[in-house]
């Protein structure tokens, strides 16, 4: 059974807060094969001809058979329509996966966005950080933001595998690639949100900034992500509390993190959808 929802208003909700919630949007109960994710941990489904052929190469039909069911899945659920309405361009589905966690005390994921400027590229040459900048936001090659959904095949809570997403962040790293991209800022990484706001320390990129954001949603940003510099380093002030069946969408630009699974494991599955080149 699927649940009915507005496509339009779910895109306009993403492109103004960066994210939205949807609960109950699907029974998974006939697909219990996601459940053998739990053996290894993360299993990715083939897409496209090439990544069906090595399956088809390798005998493993029963994969095909999978990948076939999951993406016609998305087709029912309208998610490469709700892409194709954020981005105003045609989109395509990029990847499947299904993402076990292990009951831990540790974090799933630390707060980070996932295609901002990584250190990694800091040790390679300018026009390279400046490619991979402008591929981000351009989509001309290469990474490019991205929509990611999250279904949640179990429930999750507060410091127990929530997704936590601070609102409006994708506008803020959009807003700062552009300016390296326009050489007005100096390039830094800015993966993680420690290292985001320590480039903020720098007074003309943070004037630079509230001028091209606006300097209300610069100034929100900076008192929503102040616990970063506290003892703990995190706050559950921005966790997503989800019942199994529901799903998350978000721009891959914003901050986010997995809380640790701590009451019990956690399973999502996974779609990433991107613009066409």
């Amino acid at each position: 059974m699927m649940n009915k929802y507005n496509i339009e208003d779910i895109s306009q909700q993403i492109s103004e807060k960066g994210f939205v919630k949807i609960e109950n949007i699907y029974d998974f109960s006939e697909y219990r094969f996601l459940n053998h994710t739990k053996k290894k941990g993360l299993l990715s489904y083939p897409i496209n001809l090439k990544q069906k052929f090595i399956k088809l190469l390798k005998l493993d039909l029963q994969k095909i058979f999978q990948s076939n069911k999951l993406i016609k899945l998305s087709d029912e659920l309208a998610f490469d329509k709700i892409c194709n309405l954020y981005f105003k361009k045609k989109s395509q589905l990029r990847m499947i996966d299904s993402y076990y966690s292990e009951k831990s005390e540790s974090p799933i994921i630390d707060w980070h966005n996932d295609l901002a400027l990584p250190p990694r590229l800091m040790q390679k040459k300018y026009n390279n950080q400046m490619k991979y900048i402008k591929n981000t936001l351009t989509n001309t090659s290469g990474p490019a933001r991205g929509l990611k959904f999250f279904i949640y095949l179990s429930d999750v809570q507060i410091n127990n595998g929530s997704l936590a997403i601070i609102p409006y962040s994708h506008q803020v790293v959009q807003t700062c690639s552009y300016l390296m991209l326009e050489k007005k800022i100096p390039i830094c990484p800015f993966w993680s949100l420690k290292e985001f706001r320590d480039m903020l320390k720098n007074n003309e990129t943070k004037k630079m900034m509230a001028e091209k954001l606006g300097k209300e949603k610069l100034e929100l940003f900076i008192s929503q992500s102040e616990f970063i510099n506290h003892k703990q380093a995190d706050t559950n002030d921005f966790d997503i509390e989800m019942k199994k069946g529901g799903v998350i969408i978000f721009d891959e630009l914003c901050f986010h993190r997995g809380s640790a699974p701590q009451k019990n494991s956690r399973l999502v599955l996974r779609y990433l959808f991107k613009k066409k080149n």
